[in-house]
């Protein structure tokens, strides 16, 4: 280990790409927006619930409705949350719904058997001339084994607001190759890997923030509209009832007590709801490991260079920074010529980005 250690988590190799000056605000002047995002929270309750219903075994742990809520009421988590249409939904009544419906999609899930669970890293990182440049820090969900396809793969559990396809070098899948990396370096260092052998890839285990739809829906699982007046009718007069009033509630009413469910009389609607809960699994391996270390040491070259003032502070403007900054308002200023100072003092507090890192590595000392 290296006289000083400079940690570096994939957080901060994303933020420093995606724009210099948010990276130098967080992680150099070490500012944080002094309310903390409820979506970050919500995620992180998301990945303790899940961590303690997949111990390591088949056999499933604690049932994550039942952890979600006590480590929200535990740490009086008070936030709200936005689905995928913008309704506000209380957080501890999303996250309960969530995982009591995460455990009616995949049951027991008794084919997957966890190998290791959950586990800190940190893991040097030399440039080609064998010169320490940072040290590599973070957690993968753990090691699993599919007992249906007889694959290993490393968890990856995500909450997002609406599910889509994975792409292996952008957004989440660049996420999932640094913890690839990561995770078969590290289980080979604790031996739980042998030397020359690789996971077969990683699984992202979805959860869409929303809450379920209770439309009725027909035998092929579509959700279905109100039924209309006309197919009331037509369906009261098949089965020969008569009601002297043809109301829509009044013949409701008689086709259920016929014992006839009117609600399957609706047509399948054209807005069908997303899947609230997917899995993809990416295979990967040693190419895709490669790849993902060279980047890596690449930009973590650069933050040497920028950290000696070798290279500038610049801002990366683009219509995400609406909502993937929380130093947007301190920049607008910034960019006027205001007192931008001002409202990282009004607005912004010190923390220190891997404080949960440390902690981790005392807990296992």
């Amino acid at each position: 280990m290296p006289e000083t250690q400079v940690l570096i988590r994939g957080t901060e190799l994303r933020t420093f790409k995606r724009c210099r000056m948010k990276w130098h605000w967080n992680y150099r002047k070490r500012l944080q927006r002094k309310r903390k995002k409820g979506a970050l929270t919500f995620g992180t309750i998301w990945h303790i619930a899940m961590e303690r219903y997949y111990p390591p075994g088949r056999k499933r742990g604690i049932h994550p409705a039942h952890t979600f809520e006590k480590v929200y009421v535990d740490n009086i988590q008070e936030f709200d949350q936005w689905d995928e249409e913008g309704n506000k939904i209380d957080a501890l009544e999303l996250g309960i719904a969530m995982a009591k419906g995460y455990v009616e999609r995949w049951g027991a899930d008794d084919s997957i058997e966890i190998v290791h669970p959950e586990e800190s890293f940190e893991i040097d990182i030399y440039d080609k001339h064998g010169r320490y440049l940072c040290t590599f820090v973070g957690k993968f969900d753990g090691l699993a084994f599919s007992h249906k396809t007889g694959r290993y793969f490393i968890f990856e559990h995500k909450t997002i607001k609406g599910l889509k396809e994975v792409k292996l070098i952008s957004d989440y899948g660049e996420q999932g190759l640094g913890y690839f990396f990561a995770a078969n370096i590290w289980l080979r260092h604790l031996g739980i890997l042998r030397e020359e052998q690789f996971v077969d890839g990683i699984m992202f285990n979805f959860a869409r923030k929303g809450l379920a739809d209770d439309r009725p829906e027909n035998e092929r699982g579509l959700k279905l509209n109100k039924p209309s007046k006309d197919a009331l009718l037509d369906r009261c007069g098949e089965l020969g009832l008569i009601t002297p009033k043809r109301t829509v509630e009044m013949m409701t009413e008689a086709l259920r007590a016929h014992g006839d469910n009117p609600a399957l009389l609706g047509v399948p609607s054209k807005n069908q709801p997303a899947p609230l809960f997917t899995r993809q699994e990416i295979p990967l391996g040693e190419r895709e490991v490669l790849a993902w270390e060279n980047r890596m040491r690449r930009t973590a070259t650069d933050i040497k260079h920028t950290d000696a003032r070798r290279l500038a502070i610049y801002k990366n403007p683009t219509r995400d920074c609406d909502w993937d900054c929380d130093y947007l308002a301190a920049c607008e200023v910034h960019e006027m010529g205001g007192d931008w100072q001002g409202v990282l003092d009004a607005e912004y507090k010190s923390w220190s980005p891997y404080s949960d890192h440390e902690l981790d590595q005392e807990l296992k000392a």
